[in-house]
């Protein structure tokens, strides 16, 4: 038994009614041991949100809590095979691997001296038994810090990356209008 919520998106096209009807059915159903209602009703806004998680904060925002179902349309990007389009994934693409190249490197199978010391525990560790990047004792990370910042900046060229074809999308991408529902039930 339990507090349930739920997130269905639909889209736009899709009748209110047989959204509810569909929905109403399957918390029945969820609901059997507890009587089998439905639910009662979805409150409906026409409110549009630029994307699926502003439509999901907007209905955090607009929610009365205990048990409230309701509704809010949202933009959602419609696959774009537009050149620059496909240049920005092509760029996620490649910052992604760069950074799986570097983050994957295992740093103890790197080394040509038969020992790696722990800088945190000050301990001489056999490179040939080391199958991690961590020190087994004190979990201290061995990698220099070299190399750990070339990780780090891989990875922040491959975050900028997406928030760029994130943000193309967003701005200049084609869009379609869906129904973001939140449910609430009791089983």
């Amino acid at each position: 038994m339990g507090h349930n919520i739920e997130y269905y998106d639909y889209p736009e096209s899709y009748s209110k009614e047989k959204i509810f009807t569909g929905l109403s059915t399957y918390v029945a159903h969820a609901t059997w041991q507890e009587g089998g209602h439905g639910l009662k009703e979805i409150r409906w806004n026409d409110h549009v949100c630029d994307s699926y998680e502003d439509a999901k904060a907007w209905i955090e925002a607009h929610d009365r809590k205990w048990y409230d179902c309701l509704a809010v349309k949202y933009k959602e990007p419609i696959k774009d095979n537009s050149k620059k389009v496909e240049e920005l994934k092509n760029k996620v693409a490649e910052a992604a691997a760069l950074h799986r190249q570097r983050s994957g490197v295992l740093y103890p199978k790197t080394r040509t001296s038969e020992y790696i010391g722990c800088l945190k525990c000050g301990s001489k560790l056999s490179q040939k038994y080391l199958n991690s990047n961590y020190c087994p004792l004190c979990h201290e990370d061995l990698r220099p810090d070299t190399m750990k910042k070339s990780i780090e900046s891989a990875r922040m060229k491959w975050q900028k990356a997406e928030e760029t074809y994130k943000e193309y999308v967003k701005k200049h991408g084609k869009k379609k209008i869906c129904w973001l529902v939140k449910i609430e039930y009791h089983t």
